[in-house]
Protein backbone atom coordinates (compact mmCIF):
# COMPACT_ATOMS: atom_id res chain seq x y z
CA UNK A 1 0.00 0.00 0.00
CA UNK A 2 1.36 3.37 -0.67
CA UNK A 3 1.56 6.12 1.63
CA UNK A 4 1.68 10.36 1.45
CA UNK A 5 5.28 11.65 2.35
CA UNK A 6 5.87 15.51 4.07
CA UNK A 7 4.80 18.26 2.64
CA UNK A 8 1.54 16.95 0.65
CA UNK A 9 3.78 15.07 -2.02
CA UNK A 10 2.36 11.16 -3.08
CA UNK A 11 4.33 8.45 -3.67
CA UNK A 12 5.37 9.14 -7.32
CA UNK A 13 6.11 12.95 -6.93
CA UNK A 14 3.27 14.54 -7.91
CA UNK A 15 2.47 17.94 -5.41
CA UNK A 16 -0.83 19.01 -4.60
CA UNK A 17 -2.30 22.19 -4.06
CA UNK A 18 -5.73 23.41 -4.39
CA UNK A 19 -7.24 20.22 -6.69
CA UNK A 20 -4.43 20.99 -9.16
CA UNK A 21 -1.89 18.11 -9.59
CA UNK A 22 1.37 19.54 -10.65
CA UNK A 23 4.00 17.11 -12.11
CA UNK A 24 7.71 17.37 -11.79
CA UNK A 25 9.49 18.83 -15.33
CA UNK A 26 12.03 15.56 -14.76
CA UNK A 27 8.76 13.48 -15.53
CA UNK A 28 8.81 14.17 -18.91
CA UNK A 29 11.49 13.91 -21.26
CA UNK A 30 9.81 13.70 -24.46
CA UNK A 31 9.17 16.73 -26.73
CA UNK A 32 6.53 16.91 -30.22
CA UNK A 33 8.24 18.93 -32.47
CA UNK A 34 5.58 19.85 -35.41
CA UNK A 35 6.32 22.36 -38.79
CA UNK A 36 9.54 20.46 -39.64
CA UNK A 37 9.23 20.73 -43.40
CA UNK A 38 12.48 19.49 -44.66
CA UNK A 39 14.28 19.34 -41.52
CA UNK A 40 16.92 16.05 -41.16
CA UNK A 41 17.36 14.16 -37.94
CA UNK A 42 20.63 15.32 -38.44
CA UNK A 43 19.22 19.04 -38.20
CA UNK A 44 17.42 18.03 -35.62
CA UNK A 45 20.05 16.49 -33.08
CA UNK A 46 21.84 19.36 -33.82
CA UNK A 47 19.56 21.93 -32.36
CA UNK A 48 18.54 19.99 -29.77
CA UNK A 49 21.95 18.59 -28.68
CA UNK A 50 22.76 21.96 -27.98
CA UNK A 51 20.07 21.90 -24.81
CA UNK A 52 21.57 18.06 -23.17
CA UNK A 53 21.92 14.34 -24.02
CA UNK A 54 19.32 13.00 -26.19
CA UNK A 55 18.26 9.18 -26.56
CA UNK A 56 16.67 9.55 -29.78
CA UNK A 57 15.05 11.56 -32.30
CA UNK A 58 12.22 10.50 -34.43
CA UNK A 59 11.24 12.12 -37.43
CA UNK A 60 7.74 11.05 -39.79
CA UNK A 61 8.02 9.63 -43.11
CA UNK A 62 6.26 12.60 -44.42
CA UNK A 63 8.88 15.18 -42.60
CA UNK A 64 6.28 17.20 -40.91
CA UNK A 65 6.39 16.12 -37.31
CA UNK A 66 8.69 14.43 -35.20
CA UNK A 67 9.68 13.80 -31.11
CA UNK A 68 12.93 14.01 -29.40
CA UNK A 69 14.15 12.56 -25.98
CA UNK A 70 15.92 13.26 -23.57
CA UNK A 71 17.94 11.71 -21.12
CA UNK A 72 17.26 14.22 -18.73
CA UNK A 73 13.66 16.05 -18.03
CA UNK A 74 15.51 19.61 -17.19
CA UNK A 75 17.12 19.55 -20.54
CA UNK A 76 14.13 19.01 -22.30
CA UNK A 77 12.28 21.52 -20.41
CA UNK A 78 14.85 24.41 -21.07
CA UNK A 79 15.09 22.97 -24.89
CA UNK A 80 11.29 23.28 -24.90
CA UNK A 81 11.11 26.78 -23.83
CA UNK A 82 14.13 28.09 -25.87
CA UNK A 83 13.00 26.20 -29.28
CA UNK A 84 9.23 26.71 -29.29
CA UNK A 85 9.09 29.27 -32.27
CA UNK A 86 12.65 29.12 -32.95
CA UNK A 87 13.38 29.02 -36.92
CA UNK A 88 15.16 25.95 -38.57
CA UNK A 89 14.93 26.73 -42.23
CA UNK A 90 13.04 29.86 -41.95
CA UNK A 91 10.46 27.69 -40.70
CA UNK A 92 8.94 28.48 -37.02
CA UNK A 93 8.91 25.21 -35.32
CA UNK A 94 6.38 24.09 -33.08
CA UNK A 95 7.47 22.16 -29.61
CA UNK A 96 5.69 21.12 -26.57
CA UNK A 97 5.54 18.04 -24.31
CA UNK A 98 4.76 14.83 -26.36
CA UNK A 99 1.23 13.20 -24.85
CA UNK A 100 2.65 9.95 -24.17
CA UNK A 101 0.26 6.73 -22.96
Amino acid sequence: MKTKCQNNRDTCGTVKRKNLVFRKSYEKRILYVGNLRNTSRKQMYRAFGFYGVLVRVWVSKCGSFGFVEFEKGRDANYARMRLNGAKINSISLIVDWADVQ
